[in-house]
C-alpha cells in the first residue's frame, strides 16, 4: 500500500511538472529585470584587549540588473546577468578612557568610508531546477557561478591621535586596508524561490546565500602609546559573504 501511494505521488508530480512546463515560459519574455537586497559580513579582527576595538562592520546594499533567460530544457532553466551593487564601507572604533592619560570618557564613533570605485558590476551565470505546484506557480532550487569587477583603488591610510588636557602624550590609532578582490573576483551562490504568473508579466523571488571565494577588505592597525596596553598591532578583513532576497520581473 505504502509503495503504490509513494509510486502515485510521484506519478502526479511528473505530470504537473511536464504539463506546467509549457504553460508557464512559452508566453513570457525571455530577458527579466531585477532587484535585490543583500546583508554582507564576514568580518575578522585579531584579539584586542576589551579596552580597545576596530573592525569592518556588516552592511546591507541593494543590486540592480537585467537577466536572460538562454536556454531551457525539461525541467531546467539558465540565465546569463548582468547587474550592478553597492559596496558600502562602515568601520567601528573603540578607546577605553583608561588607554589614555587623563581620559574622561570612552571615545566610540562609526564610520562610513567613501572611496572610488564603489560600484561592483557582476555576470552571474544561473542554472535552475524548477518543480511546478498545481499549474499556479513555480519552485525553484538555483545556483550560480559569478564573475565579478570593482575598480581598485590602492591602498587607504587612516591616522587617529587622542591628546587629553594636560598630558604630553598622544594615544594614536593607525590602520592601512585595500581592497584584496580587485578588480577582478569570483563568488557562487545557493538559492530557492518562486515564480508567480500574472496576465502579461511574471514575478520571481528568490532566497540567496552568496560565498565570496576571497576577502573584500584586507588590512592592519597598530594601536600605540596606550595607557594600560602600551603598542598593540593587528589584521582586519572582511570576506563579503552576503544573503538577500531578490525579485524579478
Amino acid at each position: 500500500m505504502r509503495k503504490s501511494v509513494i509510486l502515485f505521488f510521484i506519478l502526479y508530480i511528473s505530470s504537473n511538472i511536464s504539463f506546467s512546463q509549457e504553460t508557464f515560459f512559452e508566453d513570457y519574455y525571455k530577458i527579466n529585470f531585477t532587484f535585490s537586497g543583500s546583508r554582507y559580513f564576514g568580518n575578522t579582527t585579531s584579539s584586542l584587549p576589551n579596552t580597545l576595538s576596530y573592525e569592518f562592520r556588516n552592511f546591507t546594499s541593494p543590486t540592480f540588473g537585467i537577466n536572460y533567460d538562454f536556454y531551457q530544457k525539461g525541467n531546467f532553466n539558465f540565465k546569463l546577468g548582468l547587474t550592478a551593487l553597492y559596496v558600502r564601507e562602515t568601520d567601528y572604533f573603540f578607546l577605553s578612557q583608561s588607554e589614555y592619560e587623563n581620559g574622561s570618557r570612552d571615545i566610540e564613533f562609526l564610520t562610513e568610508t567613501t572611496t572610488d570605485g564603489q560600484l561592483r558590476f557582476n555576470l552571474p551565470l544561473t542554472g535552475e531546477y524548477l518543480i511546478p505546484v498545481k499549474n499556479s506557480f513555480i519552485l525553484t532550487l538555483n545556483t550560480s557561478f559569478i564573475v565579478g569587477y570593482h575598480k581598485e583603488f590602492g591602498e587607504t591610510a587612516f591616522l587617529f591621535g587622542v591628546t587629553a588636557e594636560n598630558s604630553e602624550t598622544t594615544t594614536e590609532f593607525a590602520l592601512q586596508y585595500s581592497r584584496s578582490t580587485a578588480p577582478w573576483y569570483a563568488n557562487g551562490q545557493l538559492g530557492f524561490g518562486a515564480y508567480f504568473p500574472f496576465d502579461r508579466w511574471m514575478l520571481r523571488t528568490n532566497f540567496f546565500y552568496n560565498h565570496a571565494f576571497q576577502n573584500l577588505y584586507d588590512g592592519n592597525f597598530l594601536f600605540s602609546n596606550t595607557a594600560q596596553s602600551g603598542n598593540v598591532d593587528g589584521n582586519v578583513s572582511f570576506k563579503g559573504h552576503s544573503f538577500g532576497v531578490e525579485f524579478s520581473i
